[in-house]
């Protein structure tokens, strides 16, 4: 990933019922919950005084991809 990446350069363009309507959108519970995922992911390596490599970020997301059917 280049240093001038933003999150603008990871838009995915999908549907609005697979994005976020009930009851199995990626941003509901049963869908995923695809920013609390995120949020797990990054509060373990702030609970151990760790910042993820950019690396762990992008395969983290490769992961959440594969797991939510997006890849």
């Amino acid at each position: 990933m280049p240093e001038s990446a933003t999150v603008d350069d990871f838009i995915l363009f999908i549907e609005k019922a697979a994005h976020r309507l009930n009851p199995d959108g990626l941003h509901t519970v049963n869908g995923g919950d695809w920013n609390g995922v995120w949020d797990k992911f990054f509060k373990g390596f702030e609970d151990a005084g760790q910042t993820p490599t950019k690396q762990q970020v992008l395969d983290k997301l490769a992961q959440m991809l594969k797991d939510f059917g997006l890849e």
